[in-house]
Formats: C-alpha cells, sequence, structure tokens
C-alpha cells in the first residue's frame, strides 16, 4: 500500500502544466501562445507584459499588437480582443476584454475587461 502512494505522489509531482497551453489567458497573443510556455524566455514584444514584464527593456522599435478570436459555433459575439501599444522605452499600454454581451437566457455571460500600463525603471 505505501509503494502504491509513493508511486501516486511521485506521478502527480512529475506531471507538468508546461505541454499546454491556456487559450484563456486574457491578453495571450498568437507569438506567446504558439511557443506556450517558453514565450517567458524569449519575452521580446508587446506581449511581454502578461509573462515576464523584465522583457519590455528589450523593445527595439514601436510595436502595435491586435488580436481577436471568437467562437463562432457558439455565439455571435462571444470571442476576445487585445491590443497593446509598446515603445522602446520599455513603456506598454495595453486593453483586453473577453466575453460577450450579458443577455439573460444567453449559454455565457461573463465579462472581463483589464487596462494595463507598465514601463522600466
Amino acid at each position: 500500500m505505501k509503494i502504491g502512494i509513493s508511486i501516486l505522489c511521485v506521478a502527480l509531482l512529475a506531471t507538468s502544466s508546461a505541454g499546454f497551453v491556456n487559450i484563456h489567458i486574457l491578453g495571450s497573443g498568437v507569438r506567446s501562445l504558439g511557443l506556450g510556455n517558453s514565450f517567458v524566455a524569449v519575452a521580446d514584444n508587446t506581449e511581454a507584459v502578461f509573462v515576464n514584464p523584465a522583457g519590455l527593456g528589450q523593445l527595439r522599435r514601436r510595436q502595435v499588437t491586435y488580436t481577436h478570436g471568437g467562437v463562432p459555433e457558439a455565439h455571435d459575439d462571444l470571442g476576445r480582443y487585445m491590443v497593446s501599444f509598446g515603445m522602446p522605452l520599455g513603456l506598454l499600454l495595453d486593453y483586453a476584454h473577453r466575453g460577450d454581451k450579458k443577455e439573460p437566457l444567453g449559454l455565457l455571460s461573463e465579462q472581463e475587461h483589464r487596462l494595463s500600463f507598465a514601463c522600466e525603471f
């Protein structure tokens, strides 16, 4: 019995979420989703504010990022989008939204808005 519990504990501790990408992270761009959790090491564009804000210091030019994703099978208004603007000074302005309009009989009535600001010191 003790061996079985030990094997179970080792198996649970050995698993990792590195192989999975959470597409519901608000503000994730295409590049960071494509690289999975390894974008933390790169983090050299405006998407860095979500995973590694220190990467804002690596911006070499002004960047604008826009990401939009929808779920056409579920609902016309269901989706998420993110707009961000970054400058080489390490300054970033970002607005992100996820959800759909609130309807009393809708399948999903979730709203999430975020406005963020980041700068290097």
